[in-house]
Formats: C-alpha cells, sequence, structure tokens
C-alpha cells in the first residue's frame, strides 16, 4: 500500500505541471526521472520506479525516461545533457538539488522537482523559480517507530542505520529519538551513517557493531542496505 501511494504521488505532482506545460508548448511533455539508488531498492528509488511504469502505461502520450544509480557528481552532466534535450520535467531526491540550483536559471523552461527539500537547502528568496518540491513528513512515521522501539528495547539502546547524514534520514531519527523518550526515557539512539544506500555489506557490519554494544531494535533508512 505504501508503494501504490507513492507511485500515485509521483504521478500526481508531475501532472500537475502538464497542463501549463503543455499549453505553452503546444508539444507532447518530455519528463525524465533520476534517482540515486538502483529501481530494486525496496524504498525511494524503487517507488520512483513504479511511478515511471505506471505514468508510461495510463498516458503513453508523455515522453518519459528514467535513470537509476546516478552517482552524486555526474548529477550536474545529467541533468543538463536532459535540459538541452528538451526534458520539461527532471523529477528527482533531495541529492539532486545541488545540480537543480546550478542549473535552474540556465534552462528556465526546464521544471526541476526534488522531493524532501528541508529549510537548510533553501536560501530564503533565492530559490529559482522553476524549482519545486514536496516533502514527506517523515518525523511523524520516526516518533510513532520510536514509541514501539521504546517499549519493545530491553537494553535501553536503540540503534539508527542511516545511508547519508541528510535531513530525510536525519529527521526521522530525531523523531524516534523523542518518540522512545516519550514512553520510556532511558532511552538512547545511536546512530551509523554508511555513506552509501546499497552497500549491504557496510550495513550488515554497521549493525553488528550496534548490537555487539547493545543496541536490541533498529530502525534502518539505508535503501539497499535495510536488507
Amino acid at each position: 500500500m505504501k508503494r501504490l501511494l507513492f507511485a500515485a504521488l509521483v504521478i500526481v505532482v508531475i501532472f500537475g505541471f502538464m497542463p501549463g506545460i503543455a499549453a505553452a508548448a503546444g508539444k507532447p511533455v518530455k519528463m525524465h526521472i533520476v534517482t540515486c539508488g538502483p529501481k530494486t531498492d525496496g524504498s525511494w528509488s524503487q517507488h520512483l520506479y513504479e511511478g515511471y511504469l505506471n505514468i508510461k502505461k495510463k498516458y503513453p502520450e508523455v515522453q518519459i525516461g528514467w535513470t537509476d544509480t546516478l552517482p552524486f557528481a555526474e548529477h550536474v552532466p545529467v541533468f543538463e545533457s536532459l535540459a538541452r534535450e528538451g526534458v520539461n520535467i527532471i523529477y528527482t531526491s533531495e541529492v539532486g538539488y545541488e545540480a537543480s540550483k546550478e542549473l535552474a536559471p540556465k534552462y528556465p523552461n526546464t521544471w526541476f522537482v526534488n522531493i524532501n527539500l528541508h529549510d537548510e537547502h533553501v536560501e530564503k528568496g533565492k530559490i529559482a523559480p522553476n524549482i519545486s518540491s514536496y516533502t514527506v513528513r517523515s518525523e511523524y512515521g520516526g516518533y510513532l517507530a520510536g514509541i514501539a522501539a521504546g517499549l519493545m528495547t530491553k537494553t535501553n539502546k536503540i540503534g539508527h542505520i542511516g545511508g547519508f547524514s541528510y535531513p530525510c534520514v536525519v529527521v526521522p531519527a530525531v523523531g524516534l529519538a523523542i518518540g522512545a523518550r516519550s514512553v520510556n526515557p532511558k532511552v538512547t539512539v545511536h546512530t551509523v551513517y554508511l555513506g552509501s544506500w546499497i552497500d549491504q555489506q557496510k550495513a550488515y557490519n554497521a549493525t553488528k557493531t550496534l548490537i555487539d554494544a547493545g543496541c536490541d531494535v533498529f530502525l534502518a533508512m539505508a535503501d539497499d542496505g535495510n536488507f
């Protein structure tokens, strides 16, 4: 159900741009979805891929492309290539914001849609008008997970494994800690950031280290590393 809702949200957000773009250009809408993780990660990238497949199936008039597992260093050249090709909407996650910020003024006819931008991403009043975002309020889910973890733990130590220290990973971890301490003030949360969304061995090693340190309940936010 979560995946279906996320895929539906992708469609709703994207098609909110379509009437204006189509009317202005008089041409079919061209869009491209870009992710830093693989389409089989069971998380963000897979949800986006399911949205991509839904759009491709239900809206054949849309020219849609897909790129996954894109290294951070390649975001700018790939985004710029897409913009030069006349892509109307480049849809990506918060890791694509720096590339979007750099390129948006140069390509005003391309919308750069970023999932999960937070305040620290945006200099007030300076965001380009063709950058857009929606933000998942993941602190609420983190808070509820924290309540459950705080009631379950027998060691009062909760582990948190994250891919990177991005706001979309840090924010739910804060909710986790607040939720856990609301039912168990003795709880401490121990966090490890892997520096990867796909390195399962790193995730295994980090989890084992935290288990050895006494953590007995975990929140994992590391895409492929969750498995």
